[in-house]
């Protein structure tokens, strides 16, 4: 599944480790050990990983996204006042809208993860807005060659993520296809338009956010802005055990800190046990983990900052 080369620009470095192997066998067995809310296993693709790869499949470069972005404009009062008569205690976007969630992706060995979220989250604010009639796979590849504010396949900023696709918009996977994924490499930008790069003599078609730019704080404002407007992308840091996760609601037990990764909520709930959790989709493939790519994280804690760095327009 994974090469060798990858360049991630993060804070994190692991000194003497870069492609040593993270012991996914022994990070299972000590994670299964213990009682806790989830499971690990190891996933295909994922037996022999080293430490230098998984930084690949991180990509956030960490900032203070209240201060990079104004707050969620149509969320005003106090944080209790947002649910008078209480939040659902479960919702997915795909049990709501049939139409809408889109489907697990890959980012393959780039650290493109800020783009596939953010892109991923806007198609299906753009299905929900439309009441299903707008049904597209945004391009990453756009974001990670011609969004100059970030840094393609060595990470990007989630802020300015959202800020390049309110001011340019953003074409379809078929009109720009994603390619860094192989190739390891950013890439040239080639958008134009008068004909897509992918689809010569093709006309792109952009798509903008609908509600500008921004950033959520607060467990129930992030709820009700999935609820009333689509998913949204958060980033979360990633340990060593998160690449074992199978299923169950993860929280961190074990492992050094890899990076940061981006991701996209789409809905929460609670499982058997009570413990409460976010519903997000990853983008290392269907393979990873035993929910197809998905998976459930700690809500109401948070767990691994994902709670610290939510941004959606």
């Amino acid at each position: 599944m994974l090469g060798s080369l990858c360049v991630v620009t993060q804070s994190f470095t692991i000194i003497g480790r870069n492609t040593e192997l993270i012991d996914i066998k022994t990070i299972v067995q000590i994670v299964n050990s213990i009682n806790i809310s989830w499971v690990a296993a190891v996933s295909p693709g994922f037996e022999d990983l080293t430490f230098e790869q998984a930084r690949c499949l991180t990509g956030v470069v960490p900032e203070n996204v209240s201060e990079t972005l104004p707050p969620a404009p149509h969320l005003f009062g106090n944080e209790e006042d947002i649910w008078p008569m209480g939040a659902p205690t479960s919702y997915d976007i795909r049990r709501r809208y049939s139409g809408c969630g889109g489907s697990i992706r890959n980012q393959g060995e780039c650290g493109s993860c800020w783009a596939f979220a953010a892109t991923s989250a806007l198609a299906d604010r753009l299905c929900i807005y439309s009441s299903e009639t707008v049904r597209v796979i945004l391009s990453p590849q756009q974001l990670v060659s011609c969004d100059s504010s970030s840094r393609g396949c060595e990470g990007g900023y989630i802020s300015e993520a959202w800020k390049y696709m309110r001011s340019t918009g953003t074409v379809t996977e078929d009109c720009y296809a994603y390619k860094s994924g192989s190739s390891r490499s950013t890439g040239e930008c080639y958008l134009s338009n008068k004909e897509c790069p992918s689809s010569s003599y093709v006309k792109p078609e952009f798509y903008y956010p609908v509600y500008g730019a921004y950033s959520l704080s607060g467990i129930n404002k992030i709820m009700y802005e999935i609820y009333t407007k689509g998913p949204v992308e958060t980033a979360l840091y990633v340990y060593e055990d998160f690449y074992a996760y199978s299923r169950g609601v993860y929280k961190y037990t074990y492992g050094a800190l890899i990076g940061v990764h981006a991701v996209k909520i789409m809905g929460w709930g609670v499982d058997s046990y009570s413990t409460p959790y976010w519903l997000c989709a990853n983008s290392w493939g269907t393979s990873w983990g035993s929910l197809g790519g998905y998976f459930k994280i700690l809500r109401g804690y948070d767990e691994c900052r994902v709670e610290s760095y939510v941004v959606a327009g």
